[in-house]
């Protein structure tokens, strides 16, 4: 369910107001992947969300994106925003179309929008150079590394300008060095858009480096164990004592969600 935020919730762009999520197994019986998921998103902040693998995180953007329903609990959006205009998503694996140029790629929404060839593809032009893929538009996704096409991917999301964008590992699968040119890339470009973004990872020192504010989520049934603040000047030094404190506090809460749902 989508409706705008009403007064109780505090300004946001997006909040997640109790959300639950089941889902039945081959053999009949419901495993829960969320429980009771409180969560708000400001306008322009950086949110990760950290946790064990199979705890409900993409469940959770995937529940944002509409692409799957909760059992309880409702998504809403700041008034005048919802899916359509304002929400964009990049995935883990890039969804480029194989067989579009890298230009037309990144087109693609702004056509779908009904934007006329020429705005489009000087707007798609444009990003591509932003992201630094400027001398690749006519290119194809098989020919690109993966990072490139994390790259495309990322400005293909951009094209729309939405004002909250979703993230679901999107450098979980690139090498440490690509990882590392990406995180800055996408940081570079939140600071010039002043969008919200809400971004999934199981690597705790990229939660660190990138957010604003890290929700930790327990194993499954997904829960919101805690939250924490990161306001540490960015560029962010990884060497130094109050980067490393974060990782120990972030590191810590994972460790306790997880043992406290398998006592239970």
């Amino acid at each position: 369910m989508t409706t705008p935020c009403h007064e109780s919730v505090p300004p946001c762009a997006l909040a997640v107001q109790r959300v639950s999520k089941t889902f039945c197994s081959a053999r009949g019986t419901g495993v829960q992947a969320l429980e009771s998921i409180d969560l708000a998103v400001g306008s322009g902040e950086f949110v990760v969300l950290i946790g064990p693998t199979g705890c409900g995180k993409t469940t959770l953007l995937n529940i944002i994106a509409g692409l799957d329903h909760s059992d309880r609990g409702q998504v809403c959006f700041e008034a005048g925003m919802n899916r359509e205009n304002a929400l964009a998503y990049v995935f883990q694996h890039y969804t480029l179309f194989p067989w579009r140029r890298l230009l037309a790629n990144v087109a693609f929404g702004l056509q779908m929008q009904g934007k006329k060839r020429p705005a489009r593809n000087a707007a798609a032009r444009a990003l591509l150079g932003n992201v630094g893929l400027g001398h690749f538009e006519h290119a194809y996704p098989h020919e690109l590394s993966g990072g490139m096409r994390q790259r495309a991917a990322i400005a293909q999301a951009l094209a729309v300008e939405p004002r909250i964008l979703l993230m679901d590992e999107p450098f979980g699968a690139l090498d440490d060095a690509t990882r590392k040119d990406l995180q800055q890339l996408l940081i570079d470009l939140w600071q010039t858009t002043k969008m919200s973004v809400l971004f999934v990872t199981h690597n705790i020192d990229e939660a660190v480096v990138m957010a604003d504010r890290i929700v930790v989520l327990s194993d499954r049934p997904g829960r919101i164990v805690k939250e924490i603040t990161v306001d540490l000047p960015r560029p962010r030094d990884q060497l130094t004592k109050p980067f490393t404190s974060r990782l120990l506090e972030v590191r810590q809460a994972m460790y306790s969600g997880a043992r406290s749902v398998r006592d239970t």
